[in-house]
């Protein structure tokens, strides 16, 4: 899973910090998009309705960028959004912390 948190700020184009990102793959695992929302400006999955279907995205990984207080919003945002998206049918892989993506972090 490293090699995935690796893989965001060059999908990106940039090292998001305090931020919740997501990860959607199709049923085969291919690279459906990235999104991202700052910790304190939430997404609503209602801005992904039409990117998932038009996608054909299957499953997702969940990432935080934080630590403390911002990685606690970031698990209450993925649980509001994650019900949603179970309502289209596309399930969790995995969620995954790390209080940094910049290079050397653990």
């Amino acid at each position: 899973m490293t090699d995935a948190l690796a893989a965001v700020p060059a999908i990106l184009g940039f090292v998001p910090a305090d931020a919740v990102g997501m990860v959607a793959l199709t049923e085969d695992g291919t690279l459906a998009f990235v999104a991202r929302t700052d910790e304190q400006r939430a997404a609503s999955v209602e801005q992904f309705r039409i990117a998932v279907p038009q996608s054909n995205v299957a499953m997702v990984i969940w990432i935080i960028v934080g630590t403390g207080p911002i990685a606690a919003a970031g698990l209450d945002q993925i649980e509001q959004s994650q019900r949603e998206l179970d309502t289209l049918g596309v399930r969790r892989v995995r969620t995954l912390v790390t209080s940094s993506l910049e290079a050397d972090a653990e």
